[in-house]
């Protein structure tokens, strides 16, 4: 019995072993610029993730930090496997739950990270609404076609013009990152005269001789909705239980950081961003009526639906829990 014993004693062990190893040596993130990704941001900053793989036992993880302009990057490196968990804007995550789903690198979100005011910025004069744009125009966007800003006009197309017509605005897009786009709008030096843009950029573009708001996100959709969200293959889920878990955590502990402290928030979000806006501006602009910092997401299937009439995906959500691991699924999202 007591060979039996020790035998048995033995797989367990051994089991226990594997599990262990299961779990991730290394946590590969990725995040973009800007206020909307302030969670990741401030995780980095104030190394929550790695104070909360300690607290799971994973103290011996090494955490490496990426970021990006644009969505499309984090997309590849997920699928590649040399990312672990990003965050982009919610289009961008939409586009590749779709693509992946069904196969062994299906992705599924974490949570929403920030719903965001988002202005449409012109410096042409002859430009007081969006029907006005001609082909003398040029509209910088993260990502043509598929980032939030390029959806939000092929949305705003088809209001105007019918279903028929809208990729009206898709030839006048550029894709260019926030910043870059931001100082050519204050410049006037170059052929981008329309930036459909986040703050703070947005914030600061505005002071600009000649720049002038013509529309917003939620004037063309009706509502506020997640600008930006986290998100990860269901594998990397299932195969490092506590490494995720360890993330969702940080990354609550963060949102409830900007929440309950929007002014340290924003003073830790600018010593890493370096953003040229004061540290009053951008305490205004956390606290503004139209930011949003939270898991729960806004209105994230008019997105997935208005992709699939377009074509731009096969396949839709049966509701916004398909779109979201567990961790969520308590809250009132839409």
């Amino acid at each position: 019995m007591t060979g039996k014993w020790l035998a048995a004693a033995a797989v367990v062990m051994l089991a226990q072993a594997s599990g262990a190893r299961a779990e991730v040596a290394d946590m590969r993130m990725a995040t973009q610029f800007g206020i909307g990704a302030m969670p990741m941001i401030l995780m980095q900053r104030n190394h929550l993730l790695e104070q909360q793989l300690g607290a799971a036992g994973l103290k011996n993880v090494k955490v490496s930090w990426h970021q990006f302009p644009g969505g499309a990057p984090m997309n590849d490196g997920l699928l590649s496997g040399s990312l672990d968990i990003v965050s982009g804007g919610t289009t961008v995550f939409l586009t590749l739950w779709a693509k992946a789903r069904g196969t062994p690198s299906a992705v599924r979100s974490v949570g929403a990270l920030s719903a965001l005011p988002l202005w449409f910025l012109t410096r042409n004069p002859d430009v007081k609404r969006l029907e006005d744009l001609s082909d003398k125009d040029k509209i910088a966007v993260t990502t043509v076609k598929v980032s939030v800003h390029a959806m939000l006009l092929q949305m705003a197309a088809e209001k105007i013009w019918g279903s028929a017509n809208s990729n009206r605005f898709d030839r006048l897009t550029v894709t260019m990152p926030h910043a870059n786009a931001a100082a050519a709008m204050m410049s006037g030096s170059t052929e981008i005269n329309n930036h459909f843009t986040a703050p703070p950029y947005q914030n600061m573009e505005i002071k600009a001789s000649g720049v002038r708001r013509i529309t917003t996100a939620q004037d063309i959709l009706g509502a506020r909705s997640s600008y930006m969200v986290a998100y990860a293959t269901e594998k990397f889920r299932a195969d490092n239980p506590r490494a995720y878990g360890a993330f969702v955590a940080a990354l609550r502990q963060s949102l409830d950081i900007i929440n309950k402290d929007p002014r340290g928030a924003a003073s830790d979000y600018l010593d890493v961003a370096k953003d040229p806006i004061s540290l009053d501006e951008l305490t205004e602009l956390v606290t503004d009526p139209g930011s949003k910092f939270a898991m729960t997401p806004d209105h994230v299937t008019a997105f997935a639906d208005f992709m699939l009439k377009q074509g731009l995906t096969k396949t839709r959500p049966e509701s916004w829990k398909d779109l979201f691991f567990p961790e969520v699924h308590d809250q009132p999202g839409s």
